[in-house]
C-alpha cells in the first residue's frame, strides 16, 4: 500500500463510532503507519477527543473553536497536510459517524493514483431511506446534465484526493457540505480522472449521527444549478421579447431576421454577463469581459445566421420565426454554458 497517503476525518459532535473507527484503523497493519488527522469542528463536549488523545499519542487532532461546517473542517485538514507532510501525495477522507468501513477505505486506497480522484460509491437500493436515495439520484442527474460526468454517489464522504487537487480545493468558497459537491463539479475541469469504487451501504435508522440538514444543505447544493437556470431563463426571456419587438417594428422583413436576432442578443448578452459574473460564477476568472464579448459575438453570429437561414428556408412568418429562434437557442444553450464554465469564468 502506498505509504504516502494521509487519512483525514472531519468530526463534529462525534459519538463512540469515532472511537471504534480509529481503533480499527490503528489495528490494521497496512494502515497504522499512515498519518491520521482528525479535525474537531467546534465540538462542545471534548470527552471523545480526550480519550483518543490519551490512547493514541501520535494522533493529530486539530480543533476549531467554533463550528465551520464539514467543508471548513476538510480545508483545515488539507492545509495541515499540505504544510506539514510534504511526502504525502493523496488524502483519504471518511466520515466519523460509522458509515464507512475500514475494509472499504483499504479498497479505495488500493485504487488510488496521484492523478485520480477516487470515490467510494454506495448502492442506493430499496434498503436505503427514500429521502437519501432520491436526493442522491437527483443530484447525480443534475451533475451529469451540466458537466457530462456520471457520478454514482455525489454525497459520499469516502474519497482519496490527490494533494495537487486538494491545494486547489482550498480556494473553494463553500465551507459546508456543498464543498464536497464543488469538488466533484470542478474535478473534470482540473484534468482529474474519476475512479468509482463500490463500497458497503451503511445506514442506521434515522441516521442519528449525521449533521446533514436536508432542507438547508440540499438548497445550498441545488442553488448552484438554480443560479445558472435563473440566469439563462431570464436572459432568454429578455432575448425573446427584444427579438419579437425588433422583428415586428424595426426589422419586419423576413430577410432582416438576422439583424433582429443580433440586436436582441446584444441586449440580453449584456444582462447575462453581469448576472453570470456576479451571481453564478462568483467573479471567478480573468479578463472575463473580453472573453464574454468573444463568446457573445460567436454565439450571436451563430444564432442570427442559423435563424436567418431557417427563416429563409421555410419562408417563415413572424410566429414561425420565433419558434425557429427558440430551437436554435436551445442548441446553443449547452454550448454557451460549457464555454463560460470551462474558459470564461474558470477560476483555476
Amino acid at each position: 500500500m502506498n505509504n504516502k497517503i494521509a487519512i483525514l476525518i472531519p468530526a463534529y459532535e462525534p459519538d463512540r463510532h469515532l472511537l471504534s473507527l480509529v481503533a480499527e484503523i490503528e489495528g490494521e497493519q497496512n494502515l497504522k503507519d499512515l498519518p491520521l488527522i482528525i479535525v474537531d469542528d467546534g465540538t462542545k463536549e471534548q470527552t471523545i477527543f480526550d480519550q483518543l488523545h490519551a490512547k493514541y499519542s501520535q494522533l493529530v487532532i486539530l480543533h476549531h473553536a467554533q463550528n465551520k461546517g464539514k467543508g471548513g473542517a476538510l480545508k483545515t485538514g488539507f492545509a495541515y497536510i499540505i504544510n506539514n507532510l510534504p511526502e504525502v501525495v493523496g488524502i483519504a477522507t471518511l466520515d466519523a459517524d460509522g458509515q464507512h468501513k475500514v475494509a472499504d477505505l483499504k479498497k479505495c486506497l488500493a485504487a488510488f493514483a496521484p492523478d485520480e480522484l477516487v470515490l467510494g460509491v454506495r448502492s442506493f437500493d430499496q434498503d436505503v431511506p427514500w429521502r437519501s436515495r432520491f436526493g442522491n439520484q437527483l443530484t447525480s442527474f443534475l451533475v451529469k446534465k451540466t458537466t457530462g460526468s456520471d457520478f454514482q454517489d455525489t454525497q459520499t464522504g469516502l474519497r482519496v484526493i490527490p494533494v495537487s487537487y486538494a491545494k486547489k480545493c482550498l480556494d473553494f468558497l463553500a465551507n459546508d457540505y456543498a464543498f464536497e459537491f464543488d469538488m466533484l463539479l470542478a474535478a473534470k475541469d482540473n484534468g482529474l480522472a474519476i475512479k468509482q469504487v463500490t463500497i458497503s451501504t451503511v445506514y442506521e435508522e434515522g441516521n442519528p449521527t449525521s449533521h446533514f440538514h436536508v432542507l438547508r444543505d440540499s438548497f445550498k447544493i441545488y442553488w448552484r444549478f438554480a443560479k445558472f437556470a435563473i440566469s439563462s431563463l431570464s436572459s432568454a426571456a429578455i432575448d425573446l421579447a427584444a427579438f419579437v419587438l425588433l422583428a415586428r417594428f424595426l426589422f419586419p422583413a423576413n430577410r432582416q431576421a438576422f439583424w433582429a436576432v443580433l440586436s436582441a442578443r446584444l441586449i440580453s448578452g449584456s444582462y447575462n454577463y453581469l448576472l453570470n459574473r456576479h451571481l453564478v460564477f462568483a467573479k471567478a476568472g480573468q479578463h472575463t469581459v473580453l472573453k464574454y464579448i468573444g463568446l457573445a459575438i460567436v454565439q450571436a453570429g451563430l444564432a442570427a445566421a442559423l435563424t436567418g437561414m431557417l427563416v429563409m428556408l421555410f419562408s417563415a412568418s413572424l410566429n414561425l420565426e420565433t419558434v425557429l429562434k427558440v430551437l436554435v437557442d436551445l442548441v446553443l444553450f449547452v454550448f454557451s454554458y460549457q464555454v463560460q464554465k470551462r474558459w470564461i469564468f474558470n477560476g483555476n
